[in-house]
């Protein structure tokens, strides 16, 4: 099977489970959700459901006649995994930063484009630390690594990322979706190196556990200035972790040769613009909701 193919196959197999998703989310959920006055993690399991339930089968039936191949060509020690631990944890470096000029953009105050608590109760733990992850786990790691293996490994990376990145525009965050580019590149890294899809499902719960559950726990239950003090802590981390990370990419990182051709066989491909399509469709949805919700709040 040809490394196009591939990319063609994934990606309007993903198109088609989240425009899926999308469409039933809004015209059916929503609805039924306002009627019968859902609490948000109601909303949260039913979305979940709609996604995985269905769009496994879709993604399915686009992949089932790829080649199963094996990812090769990147192999870590205890240290080399150490290292993505810490640069992971940059990624609320990256997160903040978008932030800061998606303020300056839309001159709206960061307060007010910050997330609301999303942890609201034991469900929602259970959904957003343990679920979440394993499922986005095994369709942008497992289910592409097993189809874009051999000596593909750059396309997979690459694919895994941008794939992984554009199903969270859904959230309306530019910030959001540049983040989770980069954290899945580096959980993509480590499910070339550890073949696991439990170990990147570990380094995933980790960065939710870190990044969100902990710093929310941390303000709403001790103080303000005890949760500035844990984000400087770990994003100081993350500042050792990529410095440790460039100084070790030529272990940490597979080959460049043949890199920009993965780069024009994921970009030149219409199906990744249609992934694009329906993912920026999403992004303009939850702008617009967001929006709806800042009126209706300011009245």
């Amino acid at each position: 099977m040809l490394p196009q193919d591939i990319v063609l196959r994934f990606t309007l197999g993903m198109s088609a489970m989240f425009t899926f998703y999308w469409f039933i989310s809004h015209v059916v959920l929503r609805p039924i959700s306002r009627r019968r006055a859902f609490s948000r993690t109601a909303k949260k399991l039913c979305s979940l459901l709609i996604l995985y339930l269905p769009g496994l089968g879709l993604l399915y039936l686009f992949i089932k006649d790829l080649p199963m191949q094996k990812l090769t060509g990147l192999t870590y020690g205890f240290k080399d995994f150490g290292i993505i631990f810490l640069a992971q944890n940059a990624v609320i470096i990256v997160i903040a930063v978008i932030t800061l000029i998606e303020a300056k953009v839309s001159k709206k105050e960061l307060k007010k484009i910050d997330e609301d608590t999303i942890y609201d109760s034991t469900l929602d733990v259970a959904l957003l630390l343990l679920a979440i992850p394993l499922l986005e786990e095994f369709v942008t790691r497992k289910l592409l690594a097993d189809r874009a293996g051999g000596e593909h490994l750059w396309l997979f990376l690459l694919l895994s990322a941008l794939t992984f990145s554009l199903i969270h525009l859904q959230t309306g965050r530019i910030a959001v979706a540049v983040g989770m580019l980069y954290s899945g590149f580096l959980w993509a890294l480590i499910y070339a190196a550890s073949q696991s899809l439990w170990l990147s499902t570990l380094y995933h719960v980790a960065n939710n556990v870190l990044l969100t559950f902990l710093p929310e726990q941390i303000k709403k239950k001790v103080s303000d200035k005890v949760h500035n003090v844990y984000i400087a802590v770990i994003a100081l981390s993350g500042v050792v972790g990529i410095v440790l990370f460039l100084m070790n990419s030529s272990r940490l990182l597979p080959s460049t040769q043949g890199l920009s051709t993965h780069i024009r066989r994921v970009f030149t491909n219409p199906g990744t613009w249609l992934l694009i399509a329906v993912c920026m469709g999403s992004f303009a949805l939850a702008v617009l909701k967001r929006s709806r919700e800042r009126r209706i709040k300011s009245y």
